[in-house]
């Protein structure tokens, strides 16, 4: 059974266990965005990961509150290995 890509023993080898959230994604961004914007969040600094937040749009859908999702043109991949 795989978890979040990996397959679970991978994780449990390393020590790690994977517990899937309750929550959804829109939830968690919702929830850190006012910590992000007020500066409680020290996130790593990567440029990747700065243009994937950036890219992340707020939209109103019928039935819920919000949902937080990427621009509908944005694809990302992020590279498993950085070339040395």
């Amino acid at each position: 059974m795989t978890r979040g890509g990996w397959p679970v023993e991978v994780w449990q080898r390393h020590g790690i266990t994977y517990l899937p959230s309750e929550r959804t994604k829109s939830e968690l961004y919702l929830e850190a965005l006012p910590a992000m914007n007020a500066g409680r969040i020290e996130l790593l600094d990567l440029s990747m990961l700065r243009l994937q937040l950036l890219g992340l749009e707020r939209r109103a859908v019928v039935g819920t509150a919000w949902t937080i999702a990427p621009a509908r043109a944005t694809t990302w991949r992020m590279p498993r290995a950085a070339p040395s």
